[in-house]
């Protein structure tokens, strides 16, 4: 799974991440532990862009649920 960052200078405190391919048991601690270095520089709203996400599997509803409680 690849993984893009980008934020709007108007609105520093909002992130926006671009998901890639397959969110599963294989990605799914790399998914957690970036979001997780976002929320430790500041970011407080993440947007997550799955448009192009090709698969999620359950590990990845975990993940999600792990990161909305961050």
């Amino acid at each position: 799974m690849e993984i893009s960052f980008s934020q709007n200078q108007n609105t520093p405190d909002i992130g926006i991440m671009k998901l890639q391919g397959a969110l599963d048991g294989a990605s799914y601690k790399h998914f957690i532990t970036e979001a997780q270095k976002l929320y430790d520089t500041g970011i407080r709203n993440l947007l997550l862009d799955m448009s192009e996400l090709t698969f999620l599997s359950s590990a990845g509803i975990a993940a999600l649920h792990r990161i909305a409680r961050v």
